[in-house]
């Protein structure tokens, strides 16, 4: 993408599937219209020049789960438009390479990048359908006694082969 010097907001449409922003620019909002996060490099300083980031809330947790590094774990930067226009801060958080709600009780997704045995906090108590959907590397994942639901789907890691319950009795 070329952009102006003086460009300070970019909207990108649904129809993108990639991007790749200029290693320097004076962008600092950037509206994301589809419901799929299209493939972008983050490694380009230009991410981190952003102050903030508009999703829909269609695509609130894939968003989420694909800025989480440019965002530093937080989503302080990371806003979702409702349905009806109206924008509210993103209330998901990154802990220890896994997606938790906000008050840590559900556990969303587990990050692509951990790999061999995930350790679930123990605040979690429902693991959500498709948490480890994104989890390609996890061999191995400890649920704590803490966890009272997993939902249909929920474990469905592609080289998941152990899990272990903490706790249990």
């Amino acid at each position: 993408i070329a952009l102006a010097s003086n460009m300070t907001s970019l909207t990108v449409p649904a129809s993108v599937v990639s991007i790749n922003m200029p290693y320097t620019s004076n962008l600092d909002t950037l509206v994301f219209l589809g419901d799929t996060p299209p493939e972008m490099d983050l490694t380009s300083y230009g991410y981190n020049s952003i102050k903030n980031y508009y999703v829909p809330a269609s695509g609130e947790l894939a968003y989420f789960a694909q800025l989480y590094e440019v965002l530093a774990g937080t989503s302080n930067n990371l806003y979702i438009t409702e349905n009806d226009g109206t924008t509210r801060p993103c209330a998901l958080h990154a802990k220890n390479g896994v997606i938790l709600s906000d008050d840590e009780k559900t556990l969303l997704a587990v990050l692509p990048t951990v790999k061999g045995t995930c350790v679930l906090p123990n605040t979690v108590e429902t693991i959500a359908s498709g948490a480890m959907d994104a989890a390609r590397n996890v061999t191995s994942l400890v649920i704590p006694a803490s966890v009272k639901t997993i939902e249909e789907n929920a474990l469905n890691g592609e080289s998941l082969t152990s899990i272990t319950f903490t706790g249990a009795t």
